[in-house]
């Protein structure tokens, strides 16, 4: 049984904390509304979309209109116009127009004569064998929205990693800012007992030797504050790109936004059972999988495609026409046709290749979910695994923390008592100093484990909070 739920407590040092102290929810927030990877995200969505209704313009209605006016022995004149669509659902052709002539046409173009009055006609035509479930059109619509829909996925995927990271740079921040909280009250110590050794020495309670290594620990002090200074600073940075105005624009957090690290420290219980059951939801429902998965249906609509180019491709159309006005020799009065259209393909060469490609592309991508599903496994026990280890680390810490303070306020009351061992005061303080650094670094590692769990097992609701 794997059981993991740790009230934190910080240190023992007492720190000020503002009232409107920055949240890890505000920061998340900020992320989710402004981070650019989100909103290129969002972009690239609307780029999917226009490539659907891109697709769709196969099947939009067209106008189709020919003239030509004869020079020379025959002085004729001649004029089509013809609608048409292909319907989406079907490979079927519908169209209808209307034509005429002045009659003035040789006879060997007799067909473009017309009644005085012109022709009307329509017509619909159908693919019988190839082109009939698929075609290039159809194929490219279906792709296109198959297209949008791993889009989908992909943005959900880099909101949850935009918030992830935003999530592991707080953490950092938050860490880097009690660091150096630490390093500047032993900074403080010390400079409270330089002023009150001085005093002692003045008295001749206490060798000046004292004092002089009291200065030496300050300046040690002081250096070691300013690397966590640094360390602060670069962090904050980090932070700026997830923590935003309303306008989107960086946002570089103080040290007097620093919420205490109690508040930043959620609880999560996980047992063998439920681990269980989370990889397997994790393993159907990830991002990466759902994106796999539409690409394997996009490749066998592909290879249906190429399929597609191994049959013959025999064409039906039925047309009506009527012409109008007085008689134009063989064009008038009604008239119907029924048009077969074959094409025999002698080689498969173009079609096999396809084919064999694509199986090659589907195999690529079976193994792809394969690997993914191991790894997203692994992955989980891993953090989960690491988190076990973090919270037994910030128990241990937190012993280490209170045994530490309790005997550098023993020492303090022999110093004070005039049983004079600066050294040993000294190390004691800084013992004490470091127990709250790895505390606070433990700390540090149980949020970055926690906002991986949170990735990994798309726990939407604690990474885009409600806007």
């Amino acid at each position: 049984m794997r059981t993991l739920s740790l009230p934190i407590l910080f240190g023992l040092m007492i720190f000020s904390f503002p009232v409107h102290a920055l949240s890890l929810h505000d920061v998340l927030q900020s992320s989710y509304a402004h981070a650019p990877q989100i909103q290129k995200a969002k972009a690239r969505l609307d780029e999917a979309q226009a490539g659907i209704q891109e697709a769709q313009g196969a099947f939009d209605w067209e106008l189709n209109g020919t003239a030509s006016q004869r020079a020379g022995l025959y002085e004729g004149r001649y004029a089509d116009t013809q609608v048409t669509r292909r319907l989406a659902e079907s490979n079927t052709r519908i169209y209808g127009g209307y034509r005429a002539s002045d009659n003035g046409l040789p006879v060997y173009e007799d067909y473009y004569n017309t009644a005085t009055g012109g022709e009307y006609n329509i017509g619909v035509a159908f693919a019988l064998l190839r082109d009939r479930i698929i075609d290039e059109d159809r194929f490219r619509y279906s792709d296109a929205v198959l297209s949008r829909k791993q889009q989908e996925s992909e943005a959900y995927l880099v909101t949850l990693r935009t918030q992830f990271e935003a999530m592991s740079a707080y953490a950092q921040w938050l860490a880097d800012g009690h660091a150096l909280k630490v390093m500047q009250e032993l900074v403080k110590l010390a400079q409270e007992r330089q002023s009150a050794m001085g005093k002692q020495v003045a008295a001749g309670d206490v060798a000046r030797i004292f004092l002089t290594e009291n200065n030496q620990n300050i300046a040690r002090r002081e250096a070691q504050a300013a690397d966590a200074r640094r360390r602060l600073e670069r962090s904050a940075q980090r932070l700026s790109l997830y923590w935003r105005d309303a306008q989107g624009n960086p946002k570089t957090p103080t040290v007097s936004e620093l919420p205490p690290l109690v508040e930043s420290m959620p609880e999560f219980s996980l047992n063998d059972e439920a681990l269980r059951e989370t990889i397997t939801k994790a393993q159907n429902l990830r991002p990466e999988q759902i994106i796999i998965n539409f690409g394997i249906e996009r490749e066998q609509n592909r290879m249906a495609l190429a399929d597609n180019l191994r049959l013959p491709k025999l064409d039906l159309a039925v047309e009506g026409a009527q012409n109008l006005g007085r008689d134009a020799g063989s064009s008038a009065g009604e008239e119907g046709r029924v048009l077969l259209k074959l094409s025999i393909p002698l080689e498969q060469n173009k079609a096999d290749g396809r084919v064999v490609a694509s199986q090659a592309r589907l195999e690529s991508l079976e193994q792809d979910r394969r690997l993914l599903n191991d790894q997203i496994a692994a992955d989980i026990r891993a953090v989960t695994a690491a988190a076990d280890a973090t919270a037994e680390e910030i128990a241990q810490s937190e012993r280490e923390v209170k045994a530490a303070d309790a005997m550098r306020q023993a020492e303090n009351k022999r110093f004070a008592n005039g049983d004079v061992d600066f050294f040993v005061l000294n190390m004691r303080e800084e013992r004490f100093g470091e127990a709250q650094l790895r505390l606070i670094a433990a700390q540090r590692t149980w949020l970055e484990n926690l906002a991986m769990f949170y990735f990994m097992t798309l726990d939407k609701d604690r990474l885009v909070p409600n806007i």
